[in-house]
């Protein structure tokens, strides 16, 4: 089978990201927010304010920011859990029940497939958790329940930044490299291609 063009790669994703963007709102909208979760967003706009007059250093504001996003993420964990089990299912096992296709690679006439092994919905998951921040979105919730304040913020940072690199290289590599394969392709020995 041909090989899917990077660009059907990469708008098929951001369709696929707009509409889990869509369905976590709907899902997720009737959750209220608490008053802690609303004095943090606050503090944080105050803070940011200070640091633009130059009333407070950029450690103070590093400090102070950090436990207050601390305290926004542990408000929001339940929306984190959501939008985690939403992409794991989506881009997971949706995707494996779908013959290896989302809405927006069904919609730009591509699919994930093997031409080396017979995927299974664990392929798929895997898949799903090394390309689409499920890995380190886990990861960030595990250490919102165990670790605190500040020292989750900055361990929080270094996994995401981690996980950014990956999803860039893996980017570039679709793009650069002759038979289109990203990382987490070659990881899960998988490919993606034209179905049409």
């Amino acid at each position: 089978m041909k090989k899917a063009f990077s660009y059907q790669r990469i708008g098929a994703y951001l369709i696929d990201v707009l509409i889990l963007s869509v369905i976590l709102s709907l899902l997720t909208f009737w959750i209220p927010q608490s008053e802690k979760y609303k004095k943090a967003v606050e503090d944080e706009e105050k803070l940011i304010e200070k640091y633009a007059n130059e009333e407070i250093t950029e450690d103070e504001l590093s400090e102070a920011y950090f436990n207050d996003r601390f305290i926004i993420e542990k408000e929001t964990i339940i929306i984190s859990v959501v939008s985690v089990i939403l992409s794991i299912g989506y881009f997971g096992t949706f995707a494996y029940i779908n013959n290896g296709q989302t809405l927006g690679k069904k919609l730009l006439g591509i699919k994930v497939s093997s031409s080396k092994k017979e995927l299974t919905n664990y392929d798929f998951i895997i898949r799903s958790l090394l390309i689409n921040d499920g890995l380190s979105s886990i990861i960030s919730i595990i250490f919102l329940l165990f670790i605190t304040g500040g020292m989750y913020s900055y361990t929080v940072f270094v996994v995401e930044t981690l996980q950014s690199i990956f999803v860039i290289l893996s980017a570039l590599f679709v793009v650069f490299r002759k038979d289109k394969l990203g990382l987490h392709d070659l990881i899960c020995k998988t490919e993606v291609v034209q179905f049409r």
